[in-house]
């Protein structure tokens, strides 16, 4: 999370610094915005519920599967905006690792190389610890970033990336000869 609300300020900042407009980002029309509220709600509630209910993990998963799968579906009718395909194959990377794993699993190395860090660190529900007989470590969270305080995985990367690719394209979008305050001759 920490690394995609970076990602989106750097982004933004350099949408500005190479002349976008924050009006142009506005005006973007996603299909599907249904899915992400839905889906990003569903983990959200499992979030909160993660330790407070003895029977999680049998309506946990299912529900994290569901949510994972709209938020699929969203990047997938939305395919076409730059830098979706990139954030789709990393969201779906995550998803699958999840889906096999049962959780995002989390390298205890590189838990060990952030500060604050170490197994006691990965809260219960969509993450937990890494161990050696989990599908497609290689996708776990095993990347540590040490000055975000946080591990990610190579989907999370891509996720950045695809997101990155999509706010500073959408914010330089051409526009038909449409003066800008700053172009406008002062009087």
């Amino acid at each position: 999370m920490v690394l995609v609300v970076m990602t989106v300020l750097a982004a933004l900042a350099i949408g500005v610094a190479s002349g976008g407009r924050f009006r142009d980002l506005a005006q973007v029309s996603f299909r599907g915005g249904v899915l992400v509220g839905f889906g990003l709600g569903v983990q959200l509630v499992l979030g909160w519920l993660s330790g407070r209910t003895d029977g999680e993990g049998i309506v946990g998963l299912p529900l994290l599967i569901v949510s994972q799968v709209a938020l699929l579906a969203f990047f997938w009718l939305n395919r076409r905006l730059p830098g979706i395909p990139v954030a789709f194959a990393g969201f779906a990377m995550n998803a699958l690792v999840i889906i096999l794993n049962g959780a995002m699993p989390v390298s205890r190395v590189a838990l060990r190389a952030v500060p604050g860090g170490g197994p006691g660190a990965v809260t219960p529900g969509k993450h937990r610890v890494l161990e050696p007989g989990d599908a497609l470590p290689f996708l776990a969270d095993v990347i540590p970033l040490p000055p975000l305080r946080t591990v990610v995985s190579v989907g999370d990367v891509a996720l950045a990336v695809g997101v990155a690719i999509l706010i500073v394209t959408l914010m330089r979008r051409p526009h038909d000869a449409e003066p800008r305050r700053d172009d406008v001759p002062a009087a």
